[in-house]
């Protein structure tokens, strides 16, 4: 076996764009934080207006 009948061109004809494994981690911890803050926050709204009632 050798390698002299291999085609190498040195080049990727179709490179893709992938994110960084902390990017995707920061976007989830984003996403998980602001529905939590959201759901707190409407809590707090909903016991405001029982106590008004």
């Amino acid at each position: 076996m050798t390698f002299s009948d291999a085609l190498f061109t040195g080049q990727n004809t179709n490179p893709t764009a992938i994110p960084e494994p902390l990017t995707i981690l920061g976007a989830g911890a984003a996403l998980g934080f602001g529905g939590f803050f959201k759901k707190k926050v409407n809590k707090g709204k909903s016991a405001k207006k029982t106590a008004k009632s």
